[in-house]
């Protein structure tokens, strides 16, 4: 995610002040899972939504704010049923950081794949599709 051209020109847009002060940052990050085998359903190897598609978002809502989370709180959709694992199979996760300013994770392997971050200015807003 670091490297990517797509993400460097976000946060070149965003600390030239493209969008005014950034209040707020969305991503949702989904795939679908196929194969009850696979390692993102195996709980001992770090699998779940999180770990796998959630990481490189908080990662750049704490790099476009430049700041760690003060509160975090998450609600977890764990289908055992459907690949027979225990790990999350969706997530949703509200992060408040420093001076008021938000952050909206949403992550799945089992929705209709897709990639996009926004960050939501007082001026404006930046949103990447397929990061």
């Amino acid at each position: 995610m670091q490297a990517h051209p797509a993400y460097k020109k976000l946060l070149e847009l965003v600390r030239r002040g493209a969008i005014g002060a950034p209040k707020t940052f969305s991503s949702d990050a989904t795939i679908r899972v196929q194969d009850p085998d696979d390692v993102r359903l195996q709980r001992r190897l770090g699998g779940g939504t999180v770990y796998d598609l959630g990481v490189p978002a908080i990662f750049v809502a704490r790099t476009v704010f430049d700041a760690e989370p003060a509160q975090v709180m998450a609600m977890t959709a764990r289908m055992t049923r459907r690949y027979g694992g225990d790990v999350d199979e969706s997530t949703v996760a509200l992060i408040r950081l420093p001076d008021d300013r938000l952050a909206h994770l949403h992550t799945s392997f089992g929705e209709e794949p897709t990639s996009v971050l926004t960050v939501f200015g007082d001026e404006g807003s930046i949103r990447l599709t397929g990061a």
